[in-house]
């Protein structure tokens, strides 16, 4: 197992990276693998496929639904969220934007979640209409969980592109 004592907060190894991101993951979330298994590629490389069965099998029906199913997302949720005193420890201009923006929101999804949930709440209780708003945004986001990785069709450019090269 490749490990580096020396990661943390540091660039996590481009090699590291590239061997998890040629199995087909997303550099994202091989990232946060990778933090969460303190560099130890083999130890992300298990986890990631282990994340990617779970949603294959969710995608596929595997679940009983309903609340039993609802229920296990907040648990899945709650047991992702990371100690709000780490959440919040230091702000520091990143030298990749984008890469620390998507990596910081897989690491921290669950503590993102819970803020707008929470500021969600707030708001209704402040302005009551935003029910209506509310229920149109957990529709949205049910519709998304379900879809889970389903790839969309791609419509307009890549047809063209097919169509001229073919």
């Amino acid at each position: 197992a490749e490990k580096d004592s020396t990661h943390m907060g540091a660039e996590l190894s481009t090699a590291r990276v590239s061997r998890l991101t040629a199995l087909g993951f997303d550099v994202a979330s091989v990232r946060a693998a990778l933090e969460a298994c303190d560099g130890d590629v083999d130890r992300a490389e298990q986890r990631l496929r282990q994340e990617r069965a779970r949603r294959e099998t969710a995608a596929r029906g595997g679940g009983d639904g309903g609340a039993e199913e609802i229920g296990r997302a907040v648990n899945s949720v709650l047991r992702e969220q990371r100690p709000w005193s780490e959440f919040g420890e230091r702000f520091l201009w990143p030298e990749h934007p984008r890469e620390r923006m998507l990596t910081n929101l897989v690491y921290y999804r669950a503590n993102y979640l819970i803020l707008c949930v929470a500021a969600t709440l707030v708001a209704m209780l402040l302005v009551p209409q935003l029910l209506f708003t509310a229920g149109l945004v957990a529709m949205t986001f049910g519709g998304a969980v379900a879809l889970g990785n389903t790839p969309v069709p791609h419509i307009g450019p890549l047809q063209l592109e097919q169509a001229r090269g073919g």
